[in-house]
């Protein structure tokens, strides 16, 4: 690794600072690899994008504009499809826009990810029942 990015990567507040305004890191091209974390995007020698706004997720609509996005993290996959594509409302494009992501996460990490939403909608449900 260069001697910026490592001064660049030190802490997680200088990279807050860094990009206190930024949407994102990188451009988004028609064919879009999407890091999960900045430090990723760092590692992959700042190719593809990052969001980074930290409290709005308005800019995932920015991800339209690829026709291919591709993401080895499930969540985050998820989340910018959920988020930029308007997958929970009344969309009936959903589906088609899903099939945009290539989600390249490891099986168990995606079954992972699947049980703990289980976890989650049961837990919910079980609580909305008591009250």
């Amino acid at each position: 690794m260069t001697d910026s990015k490592e001064a660049c990567i030190r802490s997680l507040a200088t990279i807050a600072r860094a990009t206190c305004r930024a949407k994102w890191l990188g451009g988004i091209t028609p064919t879009t690899r999407l890091h999960a974390h900045p430090m990723d995007w760092l590692e992959a020698g700042c190719t593809g994008v990052c969001h980074v706004e930290p409290i709005s997720r308005k800019a995932l609509k920015d991800l339209h504009a690829a026709k291919t996005i591709e993401c080895n993290c499930v969540h985050t996959a998820l989340e910018a499809w959920d988020w930029g594509f308007d997958a929970d409302r009344a969309n009936l494009n959903a589906p088609q826009d899903l099939a945009r992501f290539v989600i390249d996460d490891s099986p168990a990490s995606i079954r992972r990810y699947f049980e703990d939403e289980a976890d989650r909608r049961t837990e919910y449900l079980a609580r909305e029942s008591r009250a």
